[in-house]
């Protein structure tokens, strides 16, 4: 992958930008939605849950907005992997349909609420297990975290995010195995 072969987004980070954080949390504490397994992808199956993800994102678009500021937005991804999806009912079919959707909501909620806007989409991927678990029995290799989270990885790129951003990850392999599977697929991807 070269330089050419990516968005302007992707590489090139403004000096000033806003950012969105914490939409779980946001949304239960702010919004009072109750969210199973402290998964908000699966807001994006009603009506109600899109209205509530796009109230989540309105005060950072108006924000930004207002001052002229590039925004990055994070996409309600975070436990949208095979693991944490099967625990709410979702198969491969049904996390590939809802990533994609996710980023596809960030997006056009940014275009109607601020026409124009400097705006990154961040497709947002969290740790296969629970962040504070980080002894052998639930780590993974470098190539099992690859293997395990690429198609959420593949979803968001077809969804149209700039990047993927692994967050909140305990374990450096399988932070590594998430940088790889990103270029294999040729996504830029960041890493906390």
């Amino acid at each position: 992958m070269t330089d050419n072969d990516v968005s302007p987004h992707a590489l090139a980070t403004p000096k000033v930008s806003i950012a969105d954080g914490g939409i779980e949390t946001a949304l239960e504490e702010r919004l009072g939605i109750e969210l199973r397994e402290f998964a908000a992808f699966a807001l994006l199956d009603t009506d109600e849950g899109r209205a509530a993800l796009e109230e989540y994102y309105r005060p950072f678009i108006q924000l930004a907005a207002s001052e002229g500021t590039p925004l990055v937005l994070d996409t309600p991804t975070w436990r949208a992997s095979p693991d944490w999806g099967r625990l709410l009912g979702y198969d491969l079919a049904g996390l590939t349909r809802i990533n994609e959707a996710a980023a596809r909501l960030v997006r056009e909620t940014s275009e109607k609420l601020a026409p124009g806007l400097d705006l990154t989409v961040s497709g947002c991927i969290g740790p296969r297990y629970d962040d504070e678990a980080t002894d052998t029995a639930t780590s993974m290799t470098p190539a099992e975290a690859a293997d395990y989270h690429a198609p959420q990885i593949r979803a968001l790129a077809a969804g149209g995010v700039d990047r993927v951003g692994a967050v909140t990850m305990a374990n450096a392999a399988e932070a590594i195995g998430i940088v790889r599977a990103a270029r294999e697929i040729g996504v830029p991807v960041t890493v906390s």
